[in-house]
């Protein structure tokens, strides 16, 4: 049975961030008989170091295990399929769209329920003649989390001068 988009990114992030092997499946809800069981509701997704002493922590609380997650990236993926254009900012990255207020209240809601479970992030929608930006940033330990589901993460210095 092919993989869902949503679990392939899931798979994909994982794989990148080294926290999960190529052949391994425990992470999407599947696992050996032989290997012990830990209750998805008692596991948060630790994606790397927090930021600093200051900073928070760079994980996933969502509750809900992996098909809450896979959920989460399945609705992040509708929205950011209608992206117009795509450019690295420093420490995160732009989506483009045109003006919608349909799309403006998805963005606002998945923002949200994101930074429920991932005070990492920061989203900022900015509304405006020409359309839309949706911006996402993250500290730089979480780049590759950034890149992963929202595309390509400018450097801290990315656009500088």
């Amino acid at each position: 049975m092919e993989p869902k988009a949503s679990e392939q990114l899931l798979r994909s992030a994982a794989t990148e961030l080294g926290i999960l092997d190529e052949d391994e499946p425990a992470l999407l809800g599947t696992h050996d008989a032989g290997s012990p069981a830990v209750p998805q509701a008692d596991v948060g997704l630790v994606l790397a170091p927090a930021a600093g002493p200051d900073g928070p922590a760079i994980a996933c609380t969502l509750d809900g295990g992996i098909e809450a997650m896979q959920n989460r990236v399945g609705d992040w993926q509708e929205v950011i399929d209608g992206t117009t254009g795509r450019s690295p900012v420093p420490g995160g990255v732009t989506l483009r769209y045109p003006n919608d207020e349909r799309l403006a209240g998805q963005l606002a809601h998945l923002a949200s329920a994101e930074y429920a479970c991932c005070s990492f992030f920061t989203f900022t929608l900015t509304v405006g003649p020409t359309g839309m930006s949706f911006t996402v940033t993250a500290p730089e330990e979480a780049a590759d989390v950034v890149t992963a589901m929202f595309g390509a993460y400018g450097s801290p210095l990315a656009g500088a001068q």
